[in-house]
């Protein structure tokens, strides 16, 4: 059974050309095998008396010449195997004039040699073909002119002459060298031809992979958004839950007096707060979380992050923190924690058995501040490296990593206007390395005199979760404020266009955030910048980039406790005073 005919590799121009003249290389070969095995089948069909002398080197010649061709198709490039060719073809054209002169055997044979050269080799060695046969078509003349050579058989029956053999040779000479220019330049068209279908299929296959690129990279920001949706929703029901766990978690320590049962409650806040750091990771990656940046010194947030991961390190692992950044960045400080945190943590585990990681935070040359862990490990495999911020990618074992960690860093510089790197040092080891805009010094802030609060404000406060209703109310109310609870942004437009005033709006941001903004302008209508406190507990698009949807307005995220909570209204409250 015959083997297939590879497909042609149309990646590369060169590589066209070359699986062409291998095809062709091999085609010539098998064809001459043919011809020279029936021409020796004739050979030895006469007697051994009437055979030619110069038959039996002829013979030897295109077997042992045929012999090396097929053994050097596979180890010999296309050059090689052209000289080759031409080597023992040339010999036979040779042997063929000198005892046939201008025939149709000895034209076809120096039709294949020039072929060969010209197609396998180059255009020069065609030429150097063409003209070695020029020359020995004159030595050849002068040779028989002289006596030392026969003339062709065809010449036997007139006198011969040395003019007379060179008219004869000069003139197939020059059929020869019309036909030589006429395959130069047909060579010429069909290499240009087949360069140029190569270039135009290797152009077509990159655009066809740069589509499939871009679809790929469609799809999979389809599946980070959805993922990021169904992120939000979880994140919000969870954020709810955890808030009603804090807020009463908190007034249970409040209410008992010192001792395990204030432990007890004290476990409830860290084990909640742990949770709201989990579900804060995952609002992280959809890009819309509520971030408050605030100007921030990267040096006071790198030595807060050291201190903390090194009661995490083995005695085998150092860390070692040099701060040198005298400017400020503009980032939500507990996310830029949460970032070192999660770089550091990844390089402790790059130094299993030890080793030592860099904690360091310096100005830029164009102006921003860089902030760099490095460590002496490993460094990133050339395999991994394009995944390593993807969201859940991770390459440790199973049970021991979530992927989320370089994601939620990634997305953090973004969403602060810098940008994340990753690279493998010279001496071993990875350095991560986070570049961000430095932020101006603002202008001092003369601190307003100290005010009081009045004690009772008529507070309206809308949020649909029953539990988590009664915990703000109870909060507000302990404080000595007046606080009208209601279920939804309906009943709460009920009761302002009914007439009833109050200092203060708390709603949650739900999903449908037309109808809270509604609800907003309706409260604002006759005092433009009264205060709004909004709480949320998922990415919501009225907020993407830290925007406010009206003058007034702030934003607390969910979960809190109620001392933040309260907190925050007392500074609202403040902030409205005259």
């Amino acid at each position: 059974m015959a083997e297939p005919t590879p497909a042609l590799p149309w990646d590369e121009p060169k590589a066209v050309i070359a699986s062409v003249q291998q095809r062709v290389l091999r085609g010539m070969v098998w064809s001459i095998a043919g011809y020279g095995v029936i021409q020796v089948l004739l050979w030895h069909t006469r007697p051994v008396d009437s055979r030619p002398v110069i038959s039996y080197a002829f013979e030897a010649i295109l077997l042992t010449g045929l012999t090396l061709q097929y053994l050097g198709l596979n180890r010999l490039n296309i050059r090689q195997n052209g000289i080759l060719f031409i080597s023992w073809l040339g010999l036979i054209d040779l042997m063929v004039w000198t005892t046939s002169g201008p025939e149709m055997g000895s034209a076809i044979a120096l039709v294949c040699t020039i072929l060969v050269a010209l197609f396998f080799i180059n255009k020069r060695a065609g030429a150097v073909v063409v003209g070695t046969f020029g020359l020995y078509i004159i030595l050849h003349a002068v040779l028989v002119g002289r006596g030392v050579l026969q003339p062709y058989s065809s010449m036997t029956q007139r006198p011969v002459t040395t003019l007379l053999m060179l008219r004869a040779g000069l003139s197939a000479f020059g059929v020869l060298a019309v036909g030589f220019a006429i395959f130069a330049q047909i060579h010429h068209v069909l290499f240009q031809s087949l360069s140029q279908m190569a270039e135009e299929r290797r152009r077509r296959d990159q655009a066809e992979a740069a589509h499939r690129k871009a679809e790929e990279i469609m799809r999979a920001n389809q599946h980070f958004e959805a993922l990021g949706k169904l992120a939000s929703g979880v994140a919000h029901d969870v954020n709810n839950a955890l808030t009603v766990v804090l807020g009463n978690a908190e007034l249970l320590k409040l209410g008992l007096p010192p001792g395990e049962k204030q432990m007890f409650a004290q476990d409830i806040l860290t084990a909640a707060k742990s949770a709201a750091q989990t579900t804060r990771q995952l609002l992280s990656l959809t890009r819309h979380s509520g971030h408050q940046p605030v100007q921030t010194d990267p040096a006071l947030v790198a030595r807060s992050v050291s201190r903390l991961v090194s009661r995490l390190l083995s005695e085998h692992i150092r860390l070692e923190v040099e701060c040198h950044s005298r400017r400020s960045v503009l980032v939500d400080p507990a996310d830029l924690h949460q970032a070192l945190l999660n770089l550091l943590l990844n390089a402790r585990d790059a130094v299993p058995s030890g080793g030592v990681i860099h904690l360091r935070t310096e100005d830029d040359e164009s102006g921003g501040v860089r902030v760099s862990v490095s460590d002496n490990g490993r460094g990133i495999p050339a395999e991994v490296r394009s995944r390593i911020f993807e969201p859940f990618f991770t390459t440790k074992p199973a049970g021991q990593g979530t992927g989320l960690g370089l994601a939620m860093v990634r997305t953090f510089a973004e969403d602060a206007a810098g940008r994340v790197s990753a690279d493998n040092l010279p001496a071993g080891g990875a350095c991560f390395t986070l570049t961000f805009p430095a932020c101006p010094a603002p202008a001092p802030i003369v601190a307003p005199p100290p005010r009081t609060v009045r004690p009772v404000q008529n507070i309206l406060l809308v949020e649909e979760q029953p539990d988590l209703r009664q915990l703000m109310q109870r909060v507000m109310q302990g404080d000595g404020h007046q606080v009208t609870g209601v279920t939804g942004v309906g009943d709460a437009l009920q009761r302002l266009q009914a007439g009833e005033k109050y200092q203060l709006l708390c709603a949650d941001l739900q999903p449908d955030g037309q109808q809270v903004l509604n609800l907003i302008v309706e409260f604002q209508r006759d005092r433009a910048s009264a205060p709004v406190l909004l709480s949320t507990g998922h990415a919501h698009p009225l907020l993407a980039g830290g925007r406010l949807p009206r003058p007034g307005v702030q934003v607390i995220n969910k979960p809190f406790t109620g001392t933040e909570y309260l907190t925050r209204v007392q500074q609202m409250i403040l902030a409205e005073r005259p």
